[in-house]
């Protein structure tokens, strides 16, 4: 029976997606509503960043066509205030140190360069375009003159820099040649040598300081050794007929320079009351003041005296000096000779001056 029975087949139609069975119907998603505010951002964003790469490009090649423009280029140099510094010199530190047109050219990188010349302590560059350069220029000051070995005189400033060569055509007053300073570029000769200018400043001051001026009569000082500062008097009959060195020790120069001048000066006068009071006794200074070349006043109690050795034996007869040889003839006196040569040409130069300075007077008042 159970073979016979048929079996009977139910179809169950599927469920649609999305169909709700409770509700017996069908729903389709939701699409979400479109931000037109955020579109409109993004696009004005956009917008912003390709105008800013187009500037950008655009701004690259007109820098680079200005900057290759021969209107740009440096044609002329206006330099005011300097007397001393070489215009050629800064022309030519100008024009290597250009990058470019003047338009491109870092003035700050100028002006480091141009103070790297000696005599320039300062320097204000302007750009005046299209193709000019104005430049301003702080000289140093020269305070003295200093002789390196195998150099000639060269001036220093207060700094102790090292600026430049001795012209006879800028510079009229001829101070006081100076010895010791070192040309080293160690921090420790840095030192020293600004040492050395304050003590020439110091010493320059005791000279002149008082009612009677000595520095017309300094020849040379020596600074080598800060603790011993020394002079050369100018070789004169007045005090000596050679040149002679004083030294000085490191400080109370005003003291000790007028010390050293009345030592002097009393040996030329045979002051003897002056020097026994100095303790000076030895006859053979007293006799030849004319042969000193060297007086410490180091110690002012006790002033110490040395005499050249004298190539001829000095004789006087009928009140004129002359020399002898050992061969008993007579010839004139070298160190006599040269300072009347020197004092002749003291008073030429001095009555040059002169004149020249009434000259200039006259063209002035005219």
């Amino acid at each position: 029976m159970m073979a016979s029975e048929k079996v009977k087949q139910v179809v169950v139609p599927r469920k649609k997606s999305g169909s709700d069975p409770k509700l017996g119907a069908t729903t389709k998603k939701m699409k979400k509503p479109t931000d037109w505010a955020l579109v409109r951002s993004r696009l004005w964003l956009g917008s912003k960043v390709m105008a800013a790469l187009l500037l950008m490009l655009l701004g690259l090649f007109l820098y680079d066509q200005i900057s290759s423009s021969s209107v740009f280029q440096l044609h002329a140099i206006e330099l005011t205030g300097g007397r001393r510094v070489n215009s050629e010199e800064v022309e030519k530190l100008v024009r290597k140190n250009l990058s470019g047109s003047l338009i491109t050219t870092s003035l700050g990188d100028l002006q480091k360069e141009l103070q790297t010349i000696a005599w320039i302590k300062k320097a204000e560059v302007t750009r005046i375009l299209p193709d000019k350069l104005k430049i301003r220029i702080e000289e140093r000051k020269p305070l003295l003159l200093a002789r390196f070995e195998s150099h000639t005189a060269v001036w220093v400033d207060e700094d102790g820099v090292v600026l430049g060569d001795y012209e006879s055509s800028l510079d009229k007053d001829i101070p006081p040649l100076v010895y010791g300073f070192s040309r080293s570029s160690s921090e420790a000769a840095k030192a020293e040598n600004k040492e050395r200018v304050d003590i020439y400043k110091k010493l320059m001051v005791a000279l002149d300081s008082g009612p009677i001026k000595y520095s017309n009569q300094v020849e040379e000082i020596d600074l080598s050794n800060l603790k011993d500062v020394r002079l050369q008097l100018i070789g004169s009959s007045k005090l000596s007929r050679k040149p002679v060195e004083v030294a000085l020790g490191n400080r109370d120069f005003r003291a000790r320079i007028v010390l050293a001048f009345d030592v002097l000066d009393a040996l030329r006068r045979h002051d003897q009351a002056t020097l026994r009071n100095y303790h000076i006794l030895d006859e053979e200074i007293l006799k030849n003041p004319e042969l000193i070349s060297f007086i410490s006043v180091v110690h002012p109690s006790q002033v110490a005296i040395k005499l050249a050795k004298p190539i001829f034996d000095l004789k006087t007869v009928d009140g004129v000096r002359s020399t002898e040889r050992k061969d008993g003839s007579s010839v004139e006196n070298a160190t006599s000779t040269k300072v009347k040569s020197d004092r002749q040409k003291t008073e030429k130069a001095k009555s040059e001056k002169i004149v020249k300075a009434k000259g200039e007077s006259r063209r002035v008042e005219d």
